[in-house]
């Protein structure tokens, strides 16, 4: 189960709807709130709006129209972090196969990668 389907069977229960009631509510098929439930699939926008206010919950879509522009930095850093340490890494085995590099700049240049590996781990589980 996700959070979403997790969110959606809580909201349901607590409202005190069957599955079927909630389908009814929504126009859509008891099938449907079930995938949902389970993780095995997301409605879609237009649903979700309808089901969010049905079951008083948020609605994921207009959260992530709501990105701010530090959650945009965030990524860019994130993405640069990433691509910083993998060129770090294709750098070390490309001179290595051409014998154009010594074992401390290689060190050092691990360490950079590593550095910038590490460093797109922090803000990825800062989010």
């Amino acid at each position: 189960m996700n959070k979403i389907g997790e969110k959606i069977l809580n909201a349901r229960k607590e409202k005190g709807l069957t599955q079927k009631e909630l389908a009814n509510l929504l126009n859509v098929n008891t099938k449907d709130i079930s995938n949902w439930e389970r993780g095995l699939e997301k409605p879609n926008e237009k649903v979700f709006s309808k089901l969010a206010a049905v079951l008083n919950i948020e609605n994921p879509y207009k959260q992530a129209e709501a990105n701010t522009p530090d959650d945009d930095a965030k990524n860019v850093a994130y993405i640069v972090c990433v691509a910083v340490g993998l060129a770090m890494g294709v750098a070390i085995t490309t001179l290595n196969a051409m014998e154009e590099i010594n074992a401390r700049v290689a060190l050092s240049m691990f360490g950079i990668g590593l550095f910038a590996v590490s460093l797109a781990l922090l803000l990825k589980n800062n989010e």
